[in-house]
């Protein structure tokens, strides 16, 4: 029997050969949230790809749940992280459970708090290196504090390996291929028409395979023991040593070396671009709302008493915590994402049929009036446990949701409200454009193209 025609409404505007990419890469936000306007479930078009997108967020938070059913997948964005990798983030839900259980010793509670140790000492390298009046663009800045604290994080146990820098620079310029090369979803789009440009791009991705290969070589196998450990009952002290060490429990199988591979791609990925991007528009919300950053400096002065942010402060750094979570409300990192259908499914009473591409936009959602009141406003008490509700909390898809979510959720907070804490307490950040930075919006990110700012020294 033929599948149904779906019946959800098409979006009016889409353009010859690109559809809606440019919409999306020119103004995301204005037609994002006109969305949800046109219908509980509407159609856009990719190039030639037809995409449904659910407005509301319970028939996200069904997407989400229901992995087996919308699976990793689809659209232009899932095409070019598979050329990266099929890690955790990208993998099919056929192999996630087992790769999510092999990953998931490497964020338990007692090894956090000795990756927050890496970042309070990158911190002190960041801030010991900043001076009072000095001028630099704020976004490639924290790209390289990141940088420093998730290879760090990964492979501290091999740090001064000949490879390691290697891999931090066919890394970056993997990152601007995707970043300032491909320019957004148009391109994404139009790449198709240009496979010349495309094998281009795979000389820098083999490169950055072999650099990692060798410094992976390194790493212990199944019955070895690198010597160093971080505590009793934590195992060897950086990431990637707890991902090669893992076993299942039934068969004692671990990830095999493709996989392992694909989750330090992952893990880099997701620890460099994505919290470099939060901060930024976290200090850029600092200059835009001076209460808003006398609650932080105040905050900072009374827990932190002039030193830098431990990981024994982040229960006392409520307020930072709550900014931090305003900023990733309003400017989530991860904009967008795909899934695919794996059969015919109804969704808000809309058909959707099998092999279909559907897109879930935080973007869009964190701006809904029925979840958030005021939704375009920037108001960090709105975190407060009280003002809290059911809506608030499914709507907000920063980490994603279901089986899904962000296996790191716990540790990026925390490394956003220690760095924003400790910048807090001993700077004042002024932003010399006085205007907000333009953002880029690439297939997976929505960074700020740049944010000048000027540095005050705060005197106690």
């Amino acid at each position: 029997m033929p599948t149904e025609e779906p019946t959800a409404v098409v979006v009016p505007g889409a353009l010859p050969v690109v559809g809606h990419a440019l919409h999306l890469r020119r103004r995301p936000i204005p037609f994002l949230t006109t969305l949800p306007r046109l219908g509980d479930v509407v159609r856009i078009r990719l190039g030639r790809t037809q995409v449904f997108v659910p407005c509301r967020s319970e028939l996200v938070q069904r997407v989400l749940v229901n992995d087996s059913t919308f699976d990793r997948g689809g659209g232009p964005q899932f095409e070019r992280s598979n050329e990266f990798a099929s890690g955790l983030a990208g993998c099919v839900h056929e192999h996630h459970r087992r790769q999510r259980r092999l990953v998931q010793p490497a964020f338990r509670t007692e090894r956090l708090a000795s990756y927050g140790a890496v970042v309070e000492q990158e911190l002190v390298a960041l801030t010991d290196s900043w001076r009072d009046g000095q001028e630099f663009d704020m976004f490639p800045a924290l790209l390289d504090f990141t940088s420093g604290v998730v290879a760090r994080v990964l492979f501290s146990s091999r740090a001064e390996h000949a490879a390691s820098g290697e891999v931090a620079h066919w890394f970056a310029v993997l990152m601007r291929q995707g970043d300032a090369g491909c320019r957004g979803l148009l391109t994404q789009v139009a790449s198709r028409l240009a496979p010349r440009t495309a094998r281009r791009r795979h000389r820098p991705l083999i490169d950055f395979h072999q650099a990692l290969d060798q410094i992976l070589s390194d790493y212990p196998r199944p019955g070895e023991n690198d010597g160093h450990g971080v505590g009793a009952g934590c195992g060897p002290r950086d990431m990637f040593s707890a991902l090669a060490l893992a076993r299942e429990k039934g068969d004692g199988a671990g990830l095999t070396p493709q996989e392992l591979r694909s989750q330090a791609i992952t893990m880099l990925a997701a620890g460099v671009y994505t919290p470099a991007t939060a901060l930024t528009w976290a200090f850029f919300l600092m200059s835009q709302y001076p209460q808003c950053a006398a609650r932080l400096h105040a905050e900072a002065d009374t827990v932190l008493d002039g030193h830098t942010a431990r990981w024994r402060d982040l229960p006392s750094l409520t307020y930072t915590e709550r900014f931090v979570s305003e900023t990733l409300r309003l400017y989530p990192p991860v904009w967008m994402f795909f899934r695919k259908t794996t059969a015919d499914v109804s969704l808000g009473g809309e058909r959707i049929p099998c092999g279909a591409t559907v897109m879930v936009s935080p973007l869009m959602l964190h701006r809904d009036e029925d979840a958030f009141a005021d939704p375009f406003t920037f108001d960090p008490d709105r975190w407060l446990p009280e003002r809290i509700t059911a809506a608030s909390r499914r709507a907000f898809t920063a980490f994603g949701g279901g089986p899904r979510r962000c296996i790191g959720d716990v540790f990026g907070l925390a490394e956003l409200t220690l760095t924003l804490a400790t910048v807090a307490g001993q700077w004042r950040l002024e932003n010399t454009s006085r205007k907000r930075p333009p953002a880029h919006a690439c297939p997976v990110n929505l960074p700020p193209r740049h944010l000048p700012v000027r540095l005050r020294s705060r005197s106690r």
